[in-house]
């Protein structure tokens, strides 16, 4: 018998966990706090020459832009999405108020045999 986990094809709530890459904007914000984490850590350490405040200071700053960089890839990408439902059901009430010519051609033609 094989185990449950492979017969499975529906996701669970904590993929996210195991798959981190298929979560939108996971990628972009780590990025982000990583680079913002290192610079800032990288300068801490120029300034003080103290590890312990550097360490500090690049773990705080990745967190933050992390976060705020989560944050605001999220917003975009939920409005990207919003705006992208809006234009499908326009398109789709816009095609049951006017049909394209091939099916309205194809009616016709049924109802005349």
């Amino acid at each position: 018998m094989s185990s449950n986990s492979d017969n499975t094809s529906h996701s669970s709530s904590y993929d996210f966990l195991y798959k981190p890459q298929k979560v939108p904007c996971f990628r972009q914000s780590m990025l982000y706090g990583l680079g913002g984490g290192m610079v800032l850590g990288a300068l801490r350490f120029y300034r003080t020459r103290n590890p312990w405040k550097t360490t500090d200071v690049a773990v705080f700053s990745t967190l933050l832009f992390s976060t705020v960089s989560w944050v605001i890839c999220r917003y975009e990408f939920h409005s990207y999405r919003e705006q992208l439902r809006k234009s499908f059901d326009l398109q789709q009430q816009l095609e049951e108020e006017y049909p394209p010519p091939s099916l309205v051609e194809q009616d016709s033609v049924k109802q005349d045999s």
